[in-house]
């Protein structure tokens, strides 16, 4: 499945992500024979494929010609049974505009998922970027399968809970992260299971739309003043205002955990679980 005409171009990614560059002059020359980033900033993205369908149907080369297409400023080559795109850009701040429509038909046609990675100017930041970005495709595609073009701006904050709860199993032999949240997120939790309500929901959207109640109210697809009501109920429930920005960062935070438990693990938050299975 390589990509026969880039053979130098996967070579040379293949050493810089397993770390068998060892140093600049090689690097330089190196990318000089692939022609690789010729503009300043670059974003790494991701295109995998359904593990559990059949890889060896999908017409590798013609899927990549089809991204050079749609990506015809960037360099291509595969990693790992994935698709990896580099993609120049000349200026760091934009995000990349490509034809979202005709990237979706080809993804759904194949049943393939793409993740792209935030901008950067260092070719030796591929690593990270990868760890990044394949981390983020994978959450991604776990919480809103349907979606398929992922941003890993858009999961960073999944992929640090992620991190914890990491930890949480290598140190303490637990999987369950309720600590992490805050006293008034998990009153929020025992709240919605015992009337059967989603206040936790509603107030991650509210604070995700920085407290705008028009967009937020739209997004919940809920009247304006029915989410104001909502708002005052849930600030009942905690015995608290939303006035205090770190507050608001921490239930945010919060929620963000609540979610990594209940979508991505499906488990439930409010019971304690000690054990190492992943």
């Amino acid at each position: 499945m390589d990509y026969a005409s880039n053979a130098e171009l996967g070579s040379l990614v293949a050493d810089i992500m397993e770390g068998r560059i060892v140093n600049q002059n090689e690097l330089d020359q190196r990318m000089k024979q692939v022609k690789l980033i010729a503009h300043r900033y670059f974003h790494l993205m991701i295109v995998s494929f359904d593990q559990t369908g059949s890889r060896s149907s999908i017409p590798w080369n013609y899927v990549i010609s089809q991204l050079q297409y749609i990506f015809p400023y960037s360099n291509i080559t595969t990693y790992n049974g994935d698709i990896l795109l580099i993609i120049q850009k000349r200026q760091r701040k934009s995000r990349v505009k490509f034809n979202e429509k005709y990237l979706m038909n080809l993804l759904e046609q194949y049943n393939g998922f793409s993740c792209m990675g935030n901008a950067s100017e260092f070719i030796m930041s591929l690593p990270p970027m990868y760890h990044q970005v394949h981390g983020a495709l994978r959450i991604g595609s776990r919480l809103d399968p349907k979606r398929r073009i992922y941003y890993y701006e858009d999961f960073a904050m999944y992929q640090i809970v992620e991190l914890a709860a990491d930890s949480e199993i290598k140190h303490l032999s637990s999987r369950n992260l309720a600590h992490l949240c805050n006293n008034e997120m998990i009153a929020l939790i025992m709240y919605d299971q015992k009337y059967n309500t989603n206040m936790a929901d509603i107030l991650l959207t509210f604070l995700r739309y920085e407290r705008n109640t028009t967009k937020a109210a739209e997004a919940l697809f809920m009247h304006r003043n029915t989410l104001l009501y909502k708002i005052k109920k849930i600030e009942e429930i905690i015995d608290r205002d939303l006035e205090d920005p770190d507050f608001r960062a921490r239930m945010l935070f919060s929620g963000y955990v609540v979610n990594y438990m209940r979508k991505y693990r499906k488990e439930d938050i409010l019971l304690l679980q000690r054990d190492s299975k992943k």
